[in-house]
């Protein structure tokens, strides 16, 4: 990126674009662009509202808090894909809502079920290893 003041030591032509203040600690911020060849003559092209960033703690602060806000929106988006796809799987795999509720915490192990449960179990543990391996639970 380029600033106005750079653009001033290179004599390219300097739009009329006022610097702003930083709302946190009042300092100066300068527009900032690009420079693009345009038919062999160098000219600034910028977007609206693309300034210096200014690097006090509050901006720093701010921009800490929007990135937190950010990602966490973006968790939040992968959480809701990811259990819309749950959903979609167990709706498909037409099993009876009573499964629906399984886990192997609730599960009543005994001995006619216990090498059933532990190999399930290990199967689930080891899942992305047999996902890899292309290896069935039968």
């Amino acid at each position: 990126m380029v600033s106005l003041s750079q653009l001033k030591k290179m004599n390219i032509e300097i739009p009329d674009i006022l610097p702003i203040s930083c709302q946190f600690c009042g300092r100066k911020l300068e527009p900032v662009g690009m420079l693009v060849n345009i038919f062999d003559q160098l000219r600034w092209v910028r977007q609206d509202g693309d300034y210096q960033d200014c690097n006090c703690q509050g901006a720093r602060q701010y921009l800490e808090n929007l990135q937190k806000t950010i990602d966490q929106k973006e968790q939040a988006k992968k959480e809701t894909a990811y259990s819309n796809r749950v959903e979609r799987m167990v709706k498909e795999s037409k099993l009876g809502k009573r499964f629906r509720t399984r886990t192997f915490e609730t599960f009543q192990v005994n001995d006619k079920n216990r090498e059933a449960y532990q190999t399930a179990k290990q199967y689930t543990e080891n899942f992305k290893e047999y996902r890899e391996e292309g290896t069935g639970l039968l």
